[in-house]
């Protein structure tokens, strides 16, 4: 219970014994009470409002999580294309160093020819 359930009881409790109080400071508690209650209804209003957003937030974060995950499955596809490529390099420039030496060879033996 809040101070402002506590308030409200005490009025209630006090306003209901009218001969103790006067009845000027019985109307005072009374609009005391009514606003009370009216911002206490403002501020559920404001908790439902709050409780909404948060389940849109938490609905959008369900969203970019799924997101993320398809977008991180993506790069590892994308890292493996990589590795892959990557090896397909070396593949490649170890055939242009194996003809590299056999152009090497057979300028050479070209060469050999010639001077016979």
């Amino acid at each position: 219970m809040d101070c402002t359930e506590v308030f409200i009881k005490f009025v209630k409790k006090v306003t209901s014994n009218k001969q103790q109080i006067p009845q000027s400071h019985v109307e005072v508690l009374q609009s005391r009470v009514e606003v009370l209650q009216h911002r206490v209804e403002v501020l559920q209003h404001r908790v439902e409002v709050l409780q909404s957003r948060v389940e849109v937030l938490q609905s959008r974060v369900e969203v970019l999580q799924s997101r993320v995950e398809v977008l991180q499955s993506r790069v590892e596809v994308l890292q493996s294309r990589i590795e892959v490529l990557q090896s397909r390099v070396e593949v490649l420039q170890s055939r242009v160093e194996v003809l590299q030496s056999r152009v090497g060879v057979l300028n050479d033996g070209f060469f050999m020819t010639l001077s016979w």
